[in-house]
């Protein structure tokens, strides 16, 4: 009988915390989005660095978290979305180009000759070609149907190699002037393939190969031909802007390498809007920084675009005044869950009171979990 009452009780002291853990793990708790604070993007991996910041800095304004990885840390990342598609480093001036060839034991030394002396796969501060970079502007859907390497196919044999200049933008980091090498990618499973060799390698025991798997997690995945590291961008919700350096694009239609680069989340729903004050625009007629509200969005028209903010924050022509931060501006960023918050460059040069390649932000939450 003692042993029946037992019973009872371990079985309805089983059944009572069962279901309390049930009811308990049902609920949800939402965390706000973080108010906002002023902080210092930190690209420096030496304290001399200055406009060769070794970092890329990411920002999550709705966590208030900064993370950071070196931008020589990755050359190749691959799309984790519907489409097939491999992009280069942007952040090193990355250049690459298609073969009319197939085979990795096929390319060598001599296929870079002519590239190397007439500087096709040459980015740099003042010189290179647009169509041998991922696209610089543009929303995400321009961007994935602009890069250099074309849709990725199921088909090894048939895949075209690659020559890919990894870049040497502001690079101070143990890595060589030259960085020629070749690739191929395509299709396996649900993720891709890519083998790769230094453009002089010619023994196929000698190439390299890594696959990497889609993660509905993230943008892209990446890896180094070095090493099979996968993690340079955070996770899609987990960034709202890059800043370091960019390919970008110059006045002339060159393609250049650029530092202080500002790049939002167009992949991750991230979008952007410039608000000008009375100041040096005497056009401009919105309220300033520190009075700006939720509803004074009336008549904003955000952007998806990649350069939306780009470098418009911050002045380096000699011809505008003292290089500093553009004091006239700030910048509304809605993230991929709908929080707005209001961004402010302050200084990111000795002109300014700031520091190269540790430029100084503040940003406040508007709504709407205000």
């Amino acid at each position: 009988m003692i042993r029946n009452y037992l019973l009872l009780f371990f079985v309805a002291t089983l059944v009572y915390s069962l279901t309390g853990c049930k009811k308990e793990t049902s609920e949800i708790h939402l965390i706000p989005a973080f108010k906002g604070d002023t902080t210092t993007l930190n690209g420096l991996a030496r304290a001399n660095e200055g406009i060769n910041a070794s970092y890329s800095v990411f920002m999550d304004f709705s966590r208030g978290i900064q993370t950071r990885e070196l931008r020589n840390s990755w050359d190749f990342g691959v799309y984790c979305g519907a489409e097939n598609r491999l992009i280069i480093n942007h952040s090193m001036g990355a250049a690459a180009i298609a073969l009319n060839k197939t085979s990795l034991a096929d390319v060598g030394a001599a296929d870079t000759s002519a590239l190397e002396k007439d500087g096709t796969l040459l980015v740099n501060q003042t010189n290179g070609n647009l169509k041998n970079v991922d696209p610089v502007s543009g929303d995400f859907a321009a961007y994935l149907s602009g890069t250099v390497f074309a849709e990725v196919k199921a088909d090894a044999e048939s895949s075209n190699v690659y020559i890919v200049n990894k870049g040497t933008a502001g690079d101070t980091v143990n890595t060589p002037n030259k960085r020629w090498y070749k690739m191929k990618v395509y299709l396996v499973d649900r993720g891709y393939k890519i083998d790769y060799a230094l453009i002089n390698e010619t023994t196929a025991s000698r190439f390299s190969t890594t696959t990497i798997a889609k993660d509905d997690s993230f943008n892209f995945r990446f890896a180094a031909f070095s090493s099979n590291r996968t993690n340079f961008e955070p996770a899609r919700a987990n960034w709202d802007i890059e800043w370091g350096w960019s390919t970008y694009k110059n006045a002339a239609g060159n393609a250049v390498t650029v530092p202080d680069f500002v790049l939002i989340n167009f992949g991750g729903g991230t979008r952007a809007a410039e608000v000008k004050f009375p100041g040096l625009d005497a056009a401009a007629t919105a309220k300033k920084y520190e009075d700006y509200v939720f509803a004074d969005q009336t008549g904003v028209t955000y952007s998806a675009e990649r350069d939306v903010i780009g470098t418009k924050w911050r002045n380096l022509d000699p011809a505008a005044g003292p290089s500093s931060v553009n004091k006239d501006r700030f910048y509304l960023i809605k993230d991929g869950e709908g929080n707005v918050y209001k961004l402010r460059f302050l200084s990111f040069i000795p002109n300014d009171g700031g520091q190269r390649g540790r430029p100084r932000i503040e940003y406040r939450l508007l709504g709407p979990n205000t």
